[in-house]
């Protein structure tokens, strides 16, 4: 074998090993995800069936969360001991997001699932209740549950931008496995801006509060896709309609 081919052979197989050790970072990372979340669920999960598609606010608190979630990515969030990883923290245990003031000082990559708790902090700048966000908003299993029982669950297809939209892998539970929210929709997928997940950042890629493209179908069984959809009306802001 000539040095060229030897040099050959090692590039592939150095590639071929790259690719291994994302998918095994990729699987860690998930199985990391579902201990976390088993920590912080309280209730057992309930199928997410057919429901109707809510008419949209008329307010303009959802846009402004949108914008207020955007700013956030833009600054720049990335897990320990990445920029602004102290953020993280206040999303988990500060009173405009979850408010779980019994939680270690967020530190360490992995310590709690805070996609919630991202979504929590975001909304509760625009005055989502405290009721809400403290004790619905920690995990799918306690969104979906809130959700189902004050009919505020949406398809896929009704999602809108500013909605929550909850996403899986296809041997997800029915409540899925990670929080999100949508920034805008094409025919085949959403367009998110979401905490404590792998994507594009401002400039580049990490961990942390990311923008994704999370598809309504998918050939790849591991690739998450949107599960369902959840939509805050005025009086979960202590609001009234009209």
């Amino acid at each position: 074998m000539t040095p060229a081919e030897i040099q050959r052979r090692i590039c592939k197989d150095s590639s071929e090993l790259l690719n291994i050790i994302a998918d095994l970072e990729t699987k860690l990372r998930r199985a990391r995800r579902s201990l976390l979340i088993e920590r912080v669920d309280r209730r057992p999960g309930q199928p997410v069936g057919p429901v109707e598609v809510l008419p949209l606010p008329q307010y303009g608190y959802r846009e402004r969360a949108v914008k207020e979630a955007l700013a956030i990515w833009q600054k720049g969030v990335a897990e320990p001991p990445g920029q602004n990883w102290d953020y993280i923290d206040t999303f988990i245990r500060g009173d405009r997001g979850l408010h779980w003031t019994w939680e270690e000082p967020y530190e360490r990559d992995g310590q709690f699932a805070w996609c919630g708790a991202f979504a929590a902090f975001v909304f509760g700048g625009e005055g989502l209740l405290h009721e809400i966000r403290h004790n619905h908003m920690a995990s799918c299993y306690r969104l979906q549950g809130w959700a189902e029982d004050h009919g505020r669950l949406v398809k896929p297809s009704g999602i809108k931008r500013g909605d929550i939209a909850v996403v899986g892998p296809a041997d997800a539970p029915d409540y899925g496995n990670h929080i999100t929210i949508c920034t805008g929709r094409t025919n085949a997928a959403l367009m998110t801006v979401e905490g404590n997940a792998v994507g594009k950042a401002p400039n580049g890629r990490w961990e942390g509060v990311i923008t994704k493209c999370r598809p309504f179908e998918s050939s790849d069984d591991d690739e998450y896709r949107v599960m369902y959809g959840v939509r805050f009306l005025a009086e979960d802001f202590g609001l009234e309609e009209g």
